[in-house]
Order: C-alpha cells, then structure tokens, then sequence
C-alpha cells in the first residue's frame, strides 16, 4: 500500500520505513538492499498480489480449513 515516487521519495514517511526495512534485511549495504527491492517488485508484479488480495473463497470449502476470526481494519480475514 506504499507507493515509492523516485522524484519524490520522501514525500510519505512510510517509504522511509519501507527502504529501512529493506538496507536492515542487507546489513545497509544499498546495492544488495537495492537488488531485494527490484526483485520483490518483480515478484509482486508476477504473482499479481493486487488479485491475490481480492480473493474471495467459497465459506462451505474455507470453514473445513480454518476458522476466521474476523476483518482487519482494511477487511482483510483474520484466520
């Protein structure tokens, strides 16, 4: 949900998080930080995350599986 601007990229303190997040996992090294980045974007763009959170799942099939517990705040399953 955090839309990183390259012309702006301080514009949303979350993108600051999210970069941090990503020199944390390389140890701050920025190329390995970077090369994570590009790949995770790539990933996410082939899996289609986006579809994957829209999905919806038959109740009579889901209930055999797992029990859900409610919605997050942006109506998300808590399973």
């Amino acid at each position: 949900g955090v839309v990183i601007d390259p012309v702006q990229p301080n514009k949303d303190a979350r993108v600051s998080v999210v970069l941090m997040k990503f020199l944390r996992a390389r140890n701050l090294s920025v190329s390995a930080a970077k090369d994570m980045l590009v790949n995770t974007l790539r990933w996410r763009q082939s899996f289609n995350v986006e579809a994957a959170l829209k999905e919806e799942f038959p109740k009579d099939l889901f209930d055999r599986l797992a029990h859900i517990y409610g919605r997050d705040k942006e109506n998300r399953p808590v399973v």
